[in-house]
């Protein structure tokens, strides 16, 4: 059973206050020159100390970090302007470089036929990278899962090849109700977000590489808030949704408890705090796939 995260956080506050009376682009930045715990305790009575600071990737080296993806990555410049002032204010000093096109597969970006394609190629062959985050066309990993993993073998194969052993696959989200295409990806959000995260999970194991659970935060703020996570079109991300996404991936890449943290541009400190805490939860916590969506991707 899928965890509530969001609502119980409020109802913890309220009892609180009670008592208390479109182009493709390639950019780089370096900002430095199912069983559940409680989750009231995981964002109102825990600190930092929970998640042991000895388990957070070490400070002292530079980290280079390629994002690969569409416009779920690079709407409101999510690496350049969210992700690398995260890992700025964490103390890490990364260099960020994305390749990104609108409405791109990955497969598209795995061959050398292809411009943008290339260009990863290049990249891959000039820099070590020490992670790289794949992003797929929003809806394939649910409507074409066999073209998905495909996109993903190929991609990863290159990308062990340069060297770099680290592949965090950026899991998107379900589309909003209202949006023309849900009826054909699980017909309501959470479905669509139940078989993106079987197909992600399925790929992730048959390739060695992890998942950052972003459908999985967007959904428990979906559900349980009023935080509206979408741009206008009911599917690309707002710049909330973005941050979301950006202090996931941060938080999955570095093992690091983002709850603490303050980076939020315009973003008030009470929507933040139920972001972070979705954040916090969708790497920390598990969320296992249900038996009625598990898929094998050797198989397909």
């Amino acid at each position: 059973m899928r965890r509530r995260i969001i609502s119980t956080a409020l109802l913890f506050t309220t009892f609180l206050s009670l008592c208390s009376c479109g182009s493709a682009v390639t950019k780089s930045s370096d900002p430095s020159g199912s069983t559940h715990s409680d989750p009231i305790n995981s964002q109102d009575q825990q600190t930092s100390e929970d998640v042991s600071a000895d388990t957070f990737l070490p400070k002292d080296k530079e980290y280079s970090i390629l994002f690969i993806g569409n416009s779920f990555t690079f709407y409101n410049d999510m690496p350049a302007s969210l992700f690398a002032p995260i890992c700025k204010e964490a103390g890490y000093n990364v260099k960020v470089d994305s390749i990104t096109s609108g409405g791109y597969f990955l497969h598209q970006f795995a061959s050398l036929g292809d411009k943008y394609g290339k260009e990863v190629d290049r990249l891959l062959h000039e820099t070590k990278y020490d992670y790289v985050i794949l992003q797929e066309q929003s809806g394939n990993a649910v409507s074409s899962p066999s073209s998905f993993f495909g996109g993903v073998r190929s991609l990863a194969r290159k990308i062990k090849a340069s060297g770099c052993e680290n592949i965090i696959l950026f899991e998107t989200w379900g589309y909003k109700k209202g949006y023309h295409l849900l009826p054909t990806h699980g017909g309501d959000t959470a479905t669509m977000e139940e078989k993106m995260r079987a197909s992600y999970t399925a790929i992730a194991e048959e390739t060695d590489s992890e998942v950052a659970l972003v459908g999985v935060a967007f959904r428990d703020i979906y559900e349980n808030t009023d935080i509206n996570l979408y741009d206008s079109d009911l599917y690309h991300p707002s710049e909330k949704g973005s941050m979301l996404a950006a202090y996931t991936i941060f938080s999955k890449i570095f093992n690091y408890d983002v709850r603490d943290m303050t980076f939020r541009k315009r973003i008030s400190k009470d929507e933040m705090k139920l972001l972070k805490a979705a954040a916090y939860n969708a790497v920390f916590e598990d969320h296992p796939v249900d038996d009625e969506y598990k898929i094998n991707s050797k198989a397909e």
